[in-house]
Formats: structure tokens, sequence, C-alpha cells
């Protein structure tokens, strides 16, 4: 009997400039160019990062997980051996951020050049779907935090809210107590400590608080958790409702939701090639 032809896939993955971040996409990336995996798809993972970070995970490289290098501008304060947080010092985090925001056109044409079928990307590059909109480029967010960890810093800045991310919930306390700072009034003095501290910045090109709601926004058909359902499945409940019903998607026994994840991209085939 002649094998079933395979559908070609290619996806470009946009971790946040941040080991922490890098390794749960490579991870990810491992897991969807496995040979093992159980689909009909063979896919190509474009892994996109600075240099330096890039420098650090070369020996990762292989024929189905191809590293593309993006250049930010250089800013004063900010070589491109800080083009990292690794050995950042705390205050040029905003100018980091600033030099990722700037590098959002140079992004685009990278995106131009490699013609995805599908884009994952970090919570601190909200521009990065809209980039992929402009050329019909499905995006998808993925966190690489907990279900307990998103859904609670969204609760804590008022949920999507819509297409543009704003929040707009009146202030109540998040639901679980036992990740819960005690009442409303706290989380809000904990959301401006912690978040809207940055705000006051006039160089900033995206408000701090808006990143991660932007990026849940804009992200279509699911959003990936580095969770498992089993132990957070309430967390990821309590997320989806966040997002006005929008899926998640965990990970169950250290295996991904292989199935889960393609039937969406399957969605998206008009733009995939055979």
């Amino acid at each position: 009997m002649a094998q079933a032809e395979r559908t070609q896939l290619n996806v470009v993955m946009f971790p946040w400039l941040a080991h922490g971040h890098i390794t749960p996409f490579l991870e990810l990336a491992r897991r969807l160019t496995s040979t093992t995996a159980d689909h009909d798809m063979d896919v190509v993972v474009h892994f996109v990062s600075t240099p330096v970070n890039l420098a650090a995970i070369a020996h990762q490289q292989t024929e189905k997980i191809k590293l593309v290098e993006l250049h930010l501008p250089e800013l004063p304060d900010l070589p491109r051996s800080l083009h990292t947080t690794k050995h950042l010092p705390s205050r040029l985090m905003p100018v980091l951020k600033r030099a990722c925001d700037l590098a959002a056109p140079r992004f685009g044409a990278l995106l131009e050049q490699l013609r995805p079928d599908v884009l994952l990307y970090d919570f601190l590059q909200p521009w990065a779907p809209l980039e992929a909109a402009k050329l019909g480029v499905p995006a998808a967010h993925f966190s690489t935090c907990s279900a307990a960890a998103t859904a609670f810093f969204v609760h804590c800045l008022g949920g999507s809210g819509g297409d543009d991310g704003d929040g707009g919930r009146p202030p109540r306390a998040f639901p679980f107590e036992s990740v819960g700072l005690g009442g409303a009034d706290e989380e809000v003095k904990y959301t401006e400590l912690f978040v809207l501290r940055d705000d006051d910045r006039g160089d900033a090109l995206v408000r701090e608080r808006d990143r991660l709601l932007l990026s849940l926004a804009r992200s279509e058909g699911f959003v990936a958790v580095k969770t498992c359902a089993e132990m957070e499945q309430p967390y990821m409940d309590y997320l989806s409702e966040l997002l006005g019903g929008k899926d998640s998607l965990d990970q169950v026994e250290g295996n991904w939701k292989l199935r889960e994840i393609f039937g969406y991209l399957r969605m998206q085939l008009p733009m995939c090639t055979n």
C-alpha cells in the first residue's frame, strides 16, 4: 500500500530573548519535528532570536530546526553582546525591550522571506502577530509560564477585554486562595508595583501592562501553555474564561498534545504546501 502523502508545515518560533523562554520553545520545536510524533505532517521550525542567543544553542540546529538571526538596532549602552537577558544589568531591561520593539520591521522582513504557515510567539512581542497578519500568516501565543501564573497576571491586569487587549473588568479577588494575595485591593497594589512602574518611561513603544494582554488577545485559535491539565485544569479553565473562551493547550506527562496542536494547524492548510 502506498504511503499517504504528508503535508509539509513551516513554523516560525519567536521566543523572548531569555534562555528561560528559549528553552521551552526549543523543547516544543523538538517535539513538533520529531519523526516519532503521531501526526501526518513534516514540520520544519525556523527558530528566531538574536545572534548572541543562537550562538549558545548552535548545537541544537538540525535539518528540521533552523536557527534564524534577528539583528536588533544598536542603542546606547546596549552592545550586541547584550541583545539577551543573560548578564544584562536590570537597568537595561527597558532598553532591550525597546530595541526588540524597534526590530518589528526586520522581523516582518524575515517572515516575508521565510513565508511560514504559522507563527508561535512570546508575550513580550505583541507586535509579532501583527507582522504575521500583514502576510496572512496565522499566529498563536505560547506561554512559558504555568497556567496559574498566566491566569493570575491576566486577572491582575484586568483580563483581555477584546481585540485591543485593554482590561476593563471591575476589581475582584483572584478566585484561588492558594495563589491570590488575599483580596482585590492587594492585587491592585501588586500590579501597580510590579507592572505599572515601567509605564512612566516616555520612550516605551509598548506599555508594560499591555504586552501580555495584547499578546493573548491577538493569538488565533488557541493559547499554548507549558503546563499539565491534571495539575492545573482549574487555572486553565479560568484563563480560558478571562480570554473570552479561547482554548488553551497543555502539556501531559511531558508530552505535548500534538494532535490538538496539529488539529488547529490543519485549519490553516490553505497556507500550507504539499
